[in-house]
């Protein structure tokens, strides 16, 4: 069991549980600098907490399932999450203010409820890498700018982009 919230230093590595249970209910894991997540898995709500060029790596073939709030980003800088998967079960915030970011990693946005997608005032800052919208049920609602580096596909779902008057660039 997890719980509160765990700065993780160095990297973050997942293997089976086998027949036991990985419970993160309730719990925040914060992925500090330059990280390699490997082996697929579900967690509560995750943070992406940079410094200066931070690159986090999901190895190919993991897909990190996020539960609660993803955050990408800090104050001061954004993130490059490279290579893996992860699937957003909840809200996305984007916190960063640099002009970086992005990846080669793809985030799927595929929550059975409504889901917000928070990006910034400004285009271009805290670029996501690419991005995939496949909701069979519930709403995306976007929320001011949005910037993508990689690739944004639409599959499936309802999308507002006009209560919160987001653009997507």
């Amino acid at each position: 069991t997890l719980l509160n919230t765990i700065s993780v230093g160095g990297n973050w590595t997942f293997t089976s549980m086998g027949t036991g249970s990985f419970i993160t209910t309730g719990s925040k894991i914060v992925f500090n600098k330059d990280k390699t997540i490997t082996g697929s898995h579900g967690l509560n709500d995750v943070e992406f907490y940079p410094g200066p060029n931070t690159i986090y790596t999901i190895t190919a073939g993991t897909i990190l399932t996020v539960n609660g709030t993803l955050t990408i980003g800090n104050a001061d800088y954004s993130a490059t999450l490279n290579t893996g998967n992860i699937d957003a079960k909840g809200n996305i915030t984007l916190i960063g203010t640099s002009a970086t970011g992005g990846g080669s990693a793809t985030i799927t946005m595929n929550g059975t409820g409504s889901q917000t997608l928070t990006g910034k005032d400004v285009a271009g800052r805290t670029r996501l890498p690419n991005m995939v919208i496949d909701k069979t049920s519930g709403n995306l609602i976007l929320s001011n700018i949005i910037s993508i580096a990689g690739s944004w596909t639409y599959i499936q779902g309802a999308v507002d982009a006009t209560t919160n008057d987001s653009t997507v660039a």
